[in-house]
């Protein structure tokens, strides 16, 4: 067998592990074991394997620091408070409520990653459901949605933007720039999706809840001025040539130690570092790395050079393609497989397929699968199915993707 067979084999061997988690083996376990496969195999050297970790180190160090950071302010009911707060504004109107909640996820996305909106958002949105008394449903889907298409916006919103922005150079200005049309586009119209397809249940009045007491208001006052901080911080820090990473980690560091003076319960490591994350990032990276490196990487760039122009049709196919790719085979190796050779308008069409059109099935993000997760041991009803995720997805999926392909070749356009 050729080594890039080999190392093709052991890609999709990964992948069905972390979809279908046989073994009852979570998404790290099968990581791990695919890249311990291609390096004890010979398919990626120690050495190849330690440069690539170093291109991606930065990465790591962002995901660990945002999770710290939403973690913390979810310990100390940030997130919580100010779901409640929506729901006074709101006055009784879930047109309005859902309005205000869809801004607040916009928010979580765009400053703490789609992971934090997902996992951390979710059971807040449960939890003022149950209170009031009205469907869950339109502001679980909505908090999914935001997640995966909302991403687009800042580098800091996903990891696929950040690997993005060091590959191509961009500055956290010069990367809104390019993605604020196809990022606006895409979110307003999935507003306009859902207001319409939730209208009937959206139409019923609630009455207002009474939140609950806050804990300690001095971890809740420090959480939520270090959350309220932190975009002003990234932008503030680029000017002088400090990395979102970088930056991020400083915050996180900040308030870990500042939280381990003052509350020690608040800051117990349980649950902080997200481990299993950064195991399945790693481990992941190196299977992906090692096919590509093998031979599937200028295959793969071969195939995709002819669409490489700003043209609608050439943007279209490569977010097609990369959409596709990721609803059958995720959307982190889906990036990482694609993007290398990639450049321009192109890498942001990859991007949008990749953050968009993962929306179609559950397994085109594991922002999804977190989601539902979540939902199981939060929601009192039963989560939607795989089925019913996926009928969801295919009739929001197009309208979205196609609202940011439009934006994206106007973008083009205008530059």
């Amino acid at each position: 067998m050729s080594r890039e067979m080999a190392s093709l084999l052991v890609l999709v061997v990964t992948l069905v592990g972390l979809l279908l988690r046989p073994l009852g083996r979570g998404e790290s376990f099968w990581a791990a074991l695919g890249a311990a496969a291609v390096l004890a195999g010979g398919l990626l050297s120690i050495r190849s394997a330690a440069g690539h970790l170093m291109e991606v180190a930065s990465v790591v160090g962002f995901l660990v620091a945002v999770t710290l950071i939403a973690t913390l302010a979810q310990r100390a009911g940030v997130f919580e408070a100010l779901a409640f707060a929506l729901a006074r504004r709101a006055r009784g109107s879930q047109a309005r409520l859902f309005g205000l909640f869809y801004l607040l996820a916009v928010g979580t996305t765009t400053v703490l990653s789609l992971d934090a909106t997902a996992v951390l958002l979710t059971p807040v949105a449960v939890g003022v459901a149950r209170a009031a008394g009205f469907s869950v449903w339109p502001y679980a889907f909505a908090t999914i949605l935001v997640a995966n298409a909302g991403s687009l916006l800042l580098p800091m919103s996903n990891l696929t933007n950040l690997l993005v922005a060091r590959q191509a150079g961009l500055t956290i200005g010069t990367f809104a720039s390019e993605s604020a049309l196809p990022a606006t586009a895409v979110l307003l119209s999935g507003f306009v999706f859902l207001r319409i397809r939730y209208r009937s249940e959206l139409a019923v009045p609630f009455t207002v809840p009474k939140a609950p007491p806050i804990a300690d208001p001095a971890l809740f006052r420090l959480c939520a001025s270090v959350c309220a901080g932190l975009l002003p911080a990234f932008l503030a820090a680029s000017w002088f040539g400090v990395s979102v990473e970088e930056t991020a980690l400083g915050a996180a560091a900040f308030l870990l130690v500042t939280v381990a003076i003052l509350r020690r319960g608040a800051a117990h490591p349980r649950g902080l570092v997200p481990w299993p994350l950064v195991v399945m990032f790693v481990g992941l990276y190196l299977v992906v790395a090692a096919a590509r490196d093998n031979g599937l990487g200028p295959d793969i760039a071969h195939w995709l050079a002819p669409f490489r122009d700003d043209s609608l049709s050439s943007l279209s196919v490569t977010a097609l393609v990369a959409a596709l790719c990721s609803n059958v085979a995720n959307n982190l190796p889906t990036y990482l497989l694609l993007a290398p050779e990639a450049s321009g308008s192109q890498l942001f069409a990859i991007l949008l397929g990749t953050n968009v059109g993962a929306c179609l099935t559950p397994i085109g993000s594991l922002a999804t699968l977190l989601w539902l997760d979540v939902l199981r041991r939060t929601a009192a009803e039963e989560p939607p199915s795989w089925l019913v995720y996926t009928r969801f997805g295919i009739t929001a999926t197009p309208v979205l993707l196609g609202a940011g392909l439009l934006g994206l070749w106007l973008r083009t356009l205008v530059y």
